[in-house]
């Protein structure tokens, strides 16, 4: 018969060698903070992952808020590729800071570093969302439409101002006082190509740019005087000045004489 002790270090040995409960899983370590941004009744937090997940995959995180060293109410994500989160309707001019835990099958790990204490306050706008494809031409000008930004700055978009580029250089701005969200910009070069991005103002300043449009080429209009028209069934052509012919409509099968098939 094994003496008490004889039987502890049996089942210490059977332990090591087939691994038992010194290679079972724990719940993960603690995720690294990253930088804390605060907007207009919100606040965003990132974070990195933790370095080691315990041998369970993370299943979410929790985030606590903080107001000084109380914490309030956390909010758990089910989501383990999000590594950033924003809290709306906080109180402008209180401060906050964050820490972060990571979820798996066993548990919940231990608290990150606190975040820096950042303050909601009333902010300039947010950039505008654009289409980058949302751009046409005229003679000398172009049409740029957007999407309004967030609201959330506290006081309302009184304007904007569309910067035109020529390649990578920003010719001088246009501001607009009106909060339509389709502008024309005029005095461009015709021949030209363009791009354009767009700024939101209110009481506090300027925000941020958008992203940039596509380019695009502004070309003069030459108007022509046609001494007859003849129609066909899906195009049109016309005699015009100095007898030259113009035509428009369908260029199926090269029917315009213009050397191309695009209509």
């Amino acid at each position: 018969m094994l003496s008490l002790g004889a039987a502890v270090t049996l089942v210490a040995s059977v332990v090591g060698v087939f691994g038992g409960v010194a290679g079972a899983s724990t719940v993960p370590d603690a995720p690294t903070i990253g930088v804390a941004t605060a907007g207009f009744l919100k606040a965003t937090v990132s974070w990195t992952a933790p370095v080691s997940d315990g041998g369970s995959p993370v299943r979410g995180y929790v985030i606590t808020p903080y107001i000084g060293f109380f914490p309030l109410p956390s909010l758990t994500t089910a989501l383990p590729l999000l590594t950033t989160w924003t809290f709306t309707g906080l109180t402008n001019g209180t401060t906050y800071r964050y820490r972060v835990q990571a979820i798996n099958d066993n548990g919940t790990g231990a608290y990150s570093k606190a975040s820096n204490p950042v303050t909601p306050t009333i902010t300039v706008p947010e950039a505008p969302t654009i289409d980058k494809s949302n751009v046409t031409v005229g003679a000398g000008q172009a049409t740029v439409s957007w999407t309004a930004p967030d609201p959330y700055s506290g006081s309302p978009v009184t304007g904007y101002v569309v910067t035109p580029y020529v390649g990578l250089f920003p010719l001088p701005p246009v501001s607009f006082s009106s909060t339509a969200t389709t502008q024309t910009v005029t005095g461009l070069a015709n021949g030209v190509s363009h791009r354009f991005r767009v700024q939101a103002t209110n009481a506090l300043g300027t925000g941020g740019y958008s992203k940039v449009t596509i380019p695009v080429i502004s070309e003069a209009v030459v108007q022509s005087t046609a001494s007859s028209v003849s129609a066909g069934g899906s195009h049109t052509c016309a005699v015009v000045t100095a007898g030259a012919v113009e035509c428009w409509g369908s260029n199926l099968w090269g029917r315009l004489g213009n050397g191309s098939i695009t209509s």
